[in-house]
Parts: C-alpha cells; sequence; structure tokens
C-alpha cells in the first residue's frame, strides 16, 4: 500500500508539473495596460500560439512559435479583423511568397523569400491592381532591377542596382511616357554622363560626373535641338545654367566644390517678378524678389539650415510695405504686421507656431 502511494504521488506531482509548463503563458501590456503580446512559452522560449494587439485592443498579428522560432503561417491583420499580410516562417526566417493586402482585400504587395533574404522580383501594386513597381534590388543581390510606375500604367523611374546600391543607368521618364533624364552611378555615387531631355524627345543637356563632383563640358541645347551653351567643370568648379521658362536659358549658377556659391537670378512663368537668390557654400541664405515693370523690391526674406528664419517683407507694386512677418524654422512666430496699399496699418496678428495661439487686432 505504501508503495501504491508513493506512485500516485510521484505521477500527481508529474502532472502537477506539466500543468505549469503547459500554462506558463507570458503576456506584455501597452502604456495604457492594455494587452500587447501574449505566448506561451516551454523550457524557457516560447512555444506554442503568439498573439499581438494594438494599444486599442485590435488583433495585430498571430502564428506559432516552435522551440523559440517562429514556424508556419504567420498572419497581420488590419484593425477591423481583415488580413493586412501573410505569409510563412521556417525555423524562424521568412519563406517563400508572402503577400500584402489593402483593406478591401485585394492584393497590396507580393515578396518572395528564400531563409529570410529577398529574392526574385517584388512586386506592389496600387489598389486598382495595376502594377506600382517591380523591384528586385536587394542588398544580397550582386545585380538588380528597380521599376516604378505611375498609376496611368506609364513608367516613371527605371534603376540598376548592385547589392542594392544604384549602379549603371538610372532613368525618368515624363508623365507621357518619353524619356526625361539618364544618369550613370557608380556604387551609389553619380559617375559617367548624365542626359537631360526635352518632352520632345530632344536632348536638352548633356553632362558629366566624376565620383559625385560635376567635371567635363556640360552642354546645353535649344528647343530646336541646336547648341545654345556650354561649360566647363573641373572637380565640382563652374557654372551651371538653367531653364524656368520657354524662352531659353534664363538661370545660371556658380558651384564650388561642388557646392553653390552665387547669386542666382530667375523668373518663373506666369510671374511678373525677378528673383534672386543668395547662396553659400551650398546653402541658401537670402531671397528677393522685385517687380519687373519697375524694378521695385517685391519681398525680402532669409533662411537658415533651409527653413525661413528673421524677418520676411512684402511690398505692393507702389513701394508701400504690405506686411512684416517673423518666422522661426519655417513657422510664423510674434508679432505679423499687415499693411493696406497706401502704407497704413490695419492689422495686428500675434502667432506663435503653425498650431499655435493667435490674437488678431484690427486697427
Amino acid at each position: 500500500m505504501h508503495e501504491f502511494q508513493k506512485m500516485m504521488f510521484l505521477a500527481w506531482l508529474c502532472a502537477v508539473l506539466i500543468a505549469c509548463e503547459e500554462d506558463d503563458i507570458r503576456q506584455t501590456e501597452h502604456y495604457n495596460g492594455i494587452r500587447k503580446t501574449q505566448v506561451a512559452y516551454k523550457n524557457d522560449k516560447p512555444h506554442g500560439e503568439f498573439k499581438r494587439w494594438t494599444s486599442h485592443g485590435d488583433l495585430a498579428e498571430s502564428g506559432i512559435y516552435k522551440n523559440g522560432f517562429r514556424e508556419g503561417e504567420w498572419t497581420e491583420w488590419f484593425a477591423n479583423g481583415k488580413i493586412q499580410a501573410r505569409g510563412q516562417y521556417e525555423h524562424g526566417k521568412m519563406q517563400g511568397l508572402w503577400l500584402g493586402y489593402y483593406h478591401d482585400g485585394k492584393i497590396a504587395w507580393e515578396r518572395t523569400y528564400k531563409d529570410g533574404e529577398p529574392v526574385g522580383i517584388w512586386t506592389e501594386y496600387y489598389p486598382s491592381g495595376k502594377i506600382q513597381e517591380r523591384n528586385s534590388c536587394f542588398k544580397n543581390a550582386q545585380t538588380g532591377v528597380r521599376e516604378v510606375f505611375a498609376a496611368s500604367g506609364k513608367r516613371e523611374r527605371l534603376e540598376h542596382c548592385k547589392y542594392g546600391i544604384l549602379n549603371g543607368s538610372v532613368e525618368t521618364y515624363y508623365p507621357g511616357g518619353a524619356l526625361e533624364s539618364s544618369h550613370q552611378y557608380s556604387e551609389g555615387t553619380l559617375h559617367g554622363k548624365a542626359i537631360l531631355f526635352r518632352a520632345t524627345g530632344k536632348i536638352w543637356r548633356t553632362a558629366f560626373y566624376k565620383f559625385g563632383l560635376r567635371d567635363s563640358l556640360w552642354t546645353y541645347y535649344s528647343q530646336d535641338g541646336s547648341e545654345e551653351k556650354t561649360s566647363l567643370f573641373k572637380n565640382g568648379n563652374g557654372i551651371a545654367y538653367g531653364e524656368l521658362g520657354e524662352k531659353g536659358i534664363d538661370a545660371e549658377t556658380t558651384f564650388v566644390n561642388n557646392l553653390v556659391q552665387d547669386t542666382i537670378r530667375y523668373t518663373l512663368p506666369g510671374h511678373s517678378l525677378l528673383y534672386k537668390e543668395i547662396w553659400h557654400q551650398g546653402e541658401k541664405l537670402k531671397l528677393t524678389s522685385r517687380y519687373t515693370q519697375n524694378n521695385q523690391i517685391a519681398s525680402e526674406g532669409f533662411f537658415s539650415n533651409g527653413k525661413r528664419n528673421g524677418f520676411w517683407r512684402n511690398w505692393y507694386l507702389n513701394g508701400k510695405l504690405k506686411d512684416s512677418l517673423f518666422y522661426k524654422d519655417d513657422e510664423v512666430q510674434g508679432e505679423q504686421l499687415h499693411y493696406d496699399s497706401t502704407g497704413k496699418l490695419y492689422m495686428r496678428k500675434t502667432q506663435f507656431g503653425k498650431n499655435g495661439p493667435m490674437q488678431v487686432k484690427f486697427e
């Protein structure tokens, strides 16, 4: 009888230990106390069903762990319970075809993996079902191609890569499908010939880069295809020209050590203003504009770190001050003064930031 009781006790103890092991469910929580993850553990490793929830309590991801590794089918979910993405794991690594979906169930993307590494051609789709992107430019692939398409189906961009880095030709296209530009890259850096085309198909500019620096002879062509201007660059130093309107070259920029170092003057189509930008070592410092009718100043403002900073003022055509504004990192700050065309102050506006409090006082 004693031996029987001993055996019964051991059996009960084993059952308790097994039950405890099976009930080793571990959870984490979001900042608001809502459950974030839940997974069973065995031998101190994830082993069993895994679930992840959003901070609102919606199921976001589910799958199975085996001995610490993701295994089998895993699914990501939208908040409404529909599938967002689905694919297979083998010993903790993505394997085979993975699919992503839009809310309506249409396929958003297709990706293929082998032992956790991207392979083949990854494809993204517009909600309409048309292809948005095809990509085989992966860090683990010696060569690859990335194509980007507009919603119309026309190609927008074509890239060639080496181990995920731009290498070879990179082309962009006009909305109508005509070639817009062709640049050569070497290991992620512009190197070689760079051509810009007009929408008509004629060449607008031929240029050269040497390991990212503007170099050699740059040639500009008019709309009829004849040579209009040339510029010689050496080690990033030289003058570049541009077209902002429809009457040929109407802008020029000086580069020093491959950075803009110049006063740039230009006009814009539909604007009766002459713009002037002051640059130093690649950074824009000041922008002014003048009316073409009488050369009267129209606006003046300052930049710092690429953002509007300091006082910005605008004037009427008759020379009277229109407003005086103050910016800090591209956002209006403090008191802003507004005048009518006679020069009379009619409004004071105090504002602190884009979404900050604002007070308006009419004079």
